[in-house]
């Protein structure tokens, strides 16, 4: 069966709806009796669509009770393709076919064998006009150039491996060359396979060389030894925890180097740091070991608890010195009677029992269990530094104005490392009446809590975290560290 499909449409070409359409066969098909017939009506919009099967059929069109008219007649064909009922009416029938209409279709048949002709002609005419180009790589597959150097300064487009000559960097790829006049003999663009790409140029001046400058892209993007004056600006790129930095492979100068968990880092945490690296050279060989350097690392840490502390140490060419610590209020602190000492890690006990951590003192907790007496866990005991006692010392007591001790203090280092803190009264008789600190129905030596609004400072011992780092991310670091050092070879400026 063929689908007739399409709209019914009047002079105006305005659509004809509600208008029945109907075929009746001339004659008996294998389908289709003769004088059967069918009928369909147009909608709103003159469509119709007929599934026809094959015969000869009239077609007759009426509206709204009116008789129907004939306007035509069509032949459906097994293989008849679809069309609109304006096509199939309009198919010539046998009688159509004349002598004169058959001269005509032949003159068409002999023409189209001359124009055939003449295009295959053309065609080889354009064929061996368009040689010289294909030649040149131009419209054709890849073709292979020993040496990228124009010897005949024509333009051409090539491709190169990394065995041609006169090749920009250590890569395969494509090169295009171009002649100038009144200048270089040649012009020179290139892409390689890694989409890196440099302009380049010859000159009569140097015969059979060619001069790459290095182009540079989002995908291909310059690093610091690339553009030498960004390490003036610190205009250098941040790096994340994926593809850590490493501090201990920065000794050229550069500022502003930014790096999350980097190698080489002073602080003991996985966060961020800043790098600035300032450097002189004894020789030039830009060897590492031609360097003199030092290097300031600033803290900001995880969410900024590194904040405000600043670490320095010196490459010597060989090996780098232990950093040193510059003080400041991020890692000091003042103990309660107005000195400043090293802050890490204090806990400040108060007489309820309440305390105050540093950064490096978190995890701490602290508790009054009696009078005059604070457990402080947390901790592995006090730490050793001498500038607090060592570690049979570690606290600060509060003093009043005359620099005399209010009260005694005993301590207990339990078997987990907790710090059992015993606080008592403390008077001073051999001072002035005022200067006594006698307190009523309270005796020197008596338990009892820390005095308001003062505070017991004690630098204690933390344990130490342990850092796991995931065996695939090193892997990752380990390879984004080796593609970081790879750079391509070739006669282009560095």
């Amino acid at each position: 069966m063929t689908l007739i499909r399409g709209i019914l449409k009047g002079p105006y070409s305005n659509p004809l709806s509600d208008v029945a359409i109907t075929m009746r066969a001339q004659k008996t098909t294998h389908s289709v009796l003769t004088l059967s017939s069918s009928v369909s009506v147009t909608d709103i919009d003159g469509k119709y669509s007929l599934t026809v099967e094959p015969g000869e059929y009239d077609v007759l069109l009426s509206t709204h009770g009116t008789s129907a008219v004939s306007i035509g007649s069509i032949k459906v064909n097994i293989d008849s393709l679809p069309g609109t009922l304006n096509d199939f009416l309009l198919k010539p029938n046998e009688s159509d076919i004349t002598p004169e209409v058959i001269q005509i279709v032949d003159r068409m048949r002999v023409d189209a064998a001359v124009s055939a002709a003449a295009a295959k002609l053309s065609e080889q005419n354009a064929a061996d006009s368009v040689k010289p180009v294909v030649d040149a790589g131009f419209g054709s597959g890849p073709i292979h150039k020993d040496d990228a150097f124009a010897k005949d300064n024509k333009s051409s487009i090539q491709r190169y491996t990394v065995a041609t000559k006169n090749r920009p960097g250590n890569v395969s790829g494509a090169v295009m060359s171009l002649p100038i006049d009144g200048g270089p003999s040649c012009a020179y663009f290139s892409i390689a396979v890694g989409r890196q790409s440099w302009v380049g140029s010859s000159a009569t001046t140097s015969p059979g060389v060619i001069t790459w400058s290095r182009l540079f892209s989002d995908i291909d993007k310059p690093t610091v030894e690339d553009i030498p004056n960004l390490k003036d600006w610190g205009l250098t790129k941040a790096v994340t925890a994926a593809n850590r930095g490493d501090f201990n492979s920065q000794m050229k100068s550069r500022r502003g180097f930014v790096a999350t968990d980097p190698l080489g880092n002073p602080f003991k945490d996985t966060g961020t740091y800043f790098l600035d690296t300032r450097s002189w050279a004894i020789t030039q060989d830009e060897t590492n070991d031609s360097y003199r350097t030092v290097q300031t690392c600033f803290g900001y840490g995880v969410n900024g608890s590194q904040l405000g502390k600043i670490a320095l140490r010196g490459w010597n060419g060989t090996t780098f010195s232990n950093w040193t610590w510059m003080w400041s209020e991020a890692n000091t602190t003042v103990d309660v009677n107005g000195f400043i000492k090293k802050a890490s890690p204090i806990v400040k006990v108060f007489g309820d029992g309440t305390c105050e951590l540093n950064t490096e003192s978190q995890g701490v907790t602290t508790k009054r269990i009696s009078v005059g007496v604070y457990l402080i866990s947390g901790t592995l005991g006090f730490n050793a530094d001498a500038g607090w006692g060592g570690a049979t010392g570690g606290i600060e007591i509060p003093l009043d104005i005359n620099k005399r001790a209010q009260i005694w203090v005993d301590f207990k280092v339990l078997a987990n490392g907790d710090i059992e803190l015993h606080t008592y009264h403390r008077e001073h008789q051999d001072g002035p009446i005022f200067a006594r600190n006698v307190i009523e129905r309270v005796s020197d030596g008596d338990p009892i809590d820390i005095p308001d609004g003062r505070w017991v400072d004690l630098r204690v011992e933390m344990p130490e975290v342990e850092l796991v780092i995931d065996p695939a991310e090193a892997n990752a670091d380990e390879y984004n560290e080796l593609d970081n050092q790879q750079e391509p070879e070739g006669t282009y400026p560095q």
